[in-house]
């Protein structure tokens, strides 16, 4: 579904179609002619059957000095090809090789997000002891702000995870070529 492997695909058949067209030129072509008239001497005689007359045939007709130029021409249309063929597997190759890259980046970034979800959990819970701890009398002030600046930290780092996890996802989306990954992680 990627765009550039489409174009490339196009241009295959595109020159596909020459080749056919300069392999075809090879072949004799063929002329339908007819005539149809009066053979008459006198105006009297002019409508008799034996003075009128008909003629049909096919004749072919064959190009014998321009078999060079057709022999290059058919060349020329075959590296054409042959030059196509090699783009459309580079394009192949290349979207392979975006589809792997943007499949690692976005497992990465998923287990980076797990990864810091779990740590803001466990800051939030340490957080919610020191408060605890402070309502009693056994930590200060200070120990408070300094379990909730980790945990906003923490929390930070995860929101930056989760931006990444859909920067992924949409480079996925593009390097797939538009296709709806709706079940993103069988893959």
């Amino acid at each position: 579904m990627r765009p550039d492997y489409k174009e490339q695909e196009a241009n295959l058949k595109r020159i596909g179609f020459d080749i056919k067209v300069a392999k075809k030129e090879f072949l004799p072509t063929f002329t339908i002619f007819g005539q149809v008239g009066l053979n008459a001497y006198h105006l009297s005689s002019l409508f008799n059957p034996a003075s009128q007359f008909f003629n049909a045939g096919i004749a072919p007709n064959w190009d014998l000095f321009s078999g060079g130029r057709k022999k290059a021409f058919l060349k020329f249309n075959q590296y054409r090809y042959e030059q196509a063929l090699n783009d459309y597997q580079n394009a192949f190759l290349i979207g392979v090789k975006e589809i792997n890259n943007s499949l690692v980046d976005y497992k990465t970034a998923v287990k980076n997000l797990d990864e810091t979800q779990k740590r803001v959990e466990t800051e939030n819970k340490i957080y919610s002891l020191v408060k605890d701890k402070n309502q009693i009398g056994s930590s200060s002030n200070l120990d408070v702000l300094f379990a909730k600046e980790a945990y906003l930290l923490t929390y930070k780092e995860n929101v930056s995870n989760k931006i990444n996890v859909i920067i992924s996802t949409i480079g996925l989306y593009k390097a797939a070529g538009g296709i709806d990954l709706c079940d993103i992680e069988k893959i």
